[in-house]
């Protein structure tokens, strides 16, 4: 997915990312949001489908293919 998806990891603990943690209310780790600017639209993953690669797959395509 590399070549169609941006990764990014912020680290929560540092200061400079505090705006990003309040504005997506993180609350536990990993925590995983897919975000597409150009729909304007979020979705949190929750950590189910994010450990388990194929549930993790299918919401990739069902979230930015839509």
């Amino acid at each position: 997915y590399q070549d169609k998806y941006n990764f990014v990891i912020i680290k929560t603990d540092d200061p400079k990312n505090e705006k990003i943690v309040k504005q997506y209310n993180v609350r536990s780790f990993p925590s995983v949001f897919l975000i597409d600017r150009e729909k304007n639209k979020t979705l949190f993953l929750d950590q189910r489908k994010y450990f388990n690669l194929q549930e993790f797959k299918t919401e990739l395509v069902k979230f930015f293919d839509n």
